[in-house]
């Protein structure tokens, strides 16, 4: 049985290179490299053998190591941007939220982030954790409200170049049957069933534009799936209405 007191860091824990490390003049692990310890280390061990994805094995020296728990920030949390970051032909403008895409250790001096959805490489040192902003309003007498913190709906999630090919089935529909009109076919549910598979088959077969509307096969698949919802919920689905849905 081992003993565990001498042991600082046990063999398969998963660690972060802080520094450059050379041999040579030849880098052979760069900083921020994320690696897995081979053997235990324990006090007074000057090196670590270290492994990269199954392949590399190194020794390097124990103060070159971070553990995995010096996360500063983890996957999906939310961060504010503290000035404008431009980036090609985009800008994270200061005061923005975004997402972190990964998690951030305290030796990343990157990090990878989600901004209206597309991903960036900004500088960490230009980002402050939401409750630092939040900390920071509260010192200043300011109100504090965020729509992610408080938990409101996402319409910024939607992809809305696809959610357009949608509205085109509206206006195709519109042009050739009137406005709503779709909202007042006998059997409703059952038609837009059939009419959402057969849309998809054509989809299957090869087919991506429907000659007929000019619009996506897929989103007259979307479409009819949000018709069938409408139905449901107004009371003309498969499923009965409980009592709290026909409040």
């Amino acid at each position: 049985m081992k003993k565990m007191d001498n042991i600082i860091i046990l063999k398969g824990t998963n660690v972060v290179i802080n520094k450059d490390v050379y041999a040579y003049k030849t880098l052979v692990a760069k900083k921020g490299l994320k690696v897995v310890c081979e053997k235990d280390i324990k006090k007074g061990d000057k090196e670590a053998t270290l492994s990269y994805e199954g392949r590399m094995e190194i020794d390097i020296p124990v103060d070159y190591i971070l553990k995995n728990d010096d996360v500063l920030f983890k996957e999906g949390e939310f961060l504010f941007a503290k000035k404008d970051y431009s980036f090609k032909d985009d800008i994270v403008p200061g005061g923005a939220m975004v997402e972190l895409a990964k998690e951030v250790y305290n030796v990343d001096v990157m990090a990878v982030i989600y901004y209206k959805g597309k991903q960036f490489s900004i500088p960490l040192d230009l980002l402050e954790p939401v409750s630092s902003k939040k900390d920071n309003n509260k010192k200043e007498g300011e109100s504090v409200k965020n729509d992610i913190i408080d938990d409101k709906l996402r319409w910024d999630l939607l992809p809305m170049e696809e959610i357009e090919d949608i509205v085109k089935v509206y206006h195709a529909g519109a042009k050739k049957y009137g406005p709503n009109t779709w909202q007042n076919l006998d059997n409703g549910i059952e038609r837009y069933r059939a009419a959402m598979f057969r849309h998809l088959m054509e989809y299957m077969k090869g087919e991506r534009v429907d000659s007929d509307t000019g619009c996506f096969h897929l989103a007259q698949c979307a479409w009819n799936c949000i018709a069938m919802l409408w139905y449901d919920k107004h009371g003309k689905g498969l499923i009965p209405l409980n009592k709290e849905e026909k409040k």
